[in-house]
């Protein structure tokens, strides 16, 4: 079976069946595969703030442990949820009030507000200010005492972090 075939089958499938159809896999792709298992036959990753942040970690390849929360920082969030709307092509995923508040929350405390992945205004100043820093025939200094530039500058290196693991996705 392919990657894209285990992600994709109804069939219910263990870790150990996945490790058995791909020998030598990584723990951490292991995961990633199950993660997007997860995300495209069910909907408990919208619903309950400990599965999304397990998603999101197992999407990062970061190491998940089910017993504990461990935290996740918003470039991790940001690409997560890219992952998922790849998963998810033309479907508007409604996340609950438990985790969108969980995704502000850590937005918040990592000084973006106002830019959270599920509300994409690329419009706004916050994109504008980002799109600015990621053009390099653009010189643009950020004043650590605007928000806005803080989140620009934030958003920015969400939007790299994607830009690199999708670029690593390929290879």
């Amino acid at each position: 079976m392919t990657i894209s075939e285990l992600i994709n089958t109804q069939e219910e499938l263990e870790p150990e069946a996945i490790r058995h159809f791909l020998l030598d896999l990584p723990e951490g792709d292991i995961q990633w595969i199950m993660a997007a298992r997860t995300v495209k036959q069910t909907t408990h990753f919208v619903e309950d703030m400990y599965v999304f942040e397990n998603i999101v970690r197992a999407l990062n390849k970061l190491p998940v442990d089910f017993t504990q929360v461990q935290g996740v920082a918003p470039k991790h969030i940001w690409y997560a949820m890219d992952v998922i709307k790849r998963l998810w092509k033309d479907v508007k995923i409604n996340y609950s009030w438990e985790v969108e508040t969980y995704i502000k929350y850590i937005f918040n405390q990592d000084g973006v507000y106002g830019v959270y992945p599920f509300n994409r205004d690329e419009k706004d100043a916050v994109h504008e200010i980002a799109g600015a820093l990621l053009n390099p025939n653009v010189q643009f200094n950020i004043d650590p005492a605007n928000p806005k530039h803080i989140s620009g500058q934030r958003l920015a290196e969400m939007l790299l972090y994607t830009q690199r693991i999708k670029q690593d996705e390929r290879s």
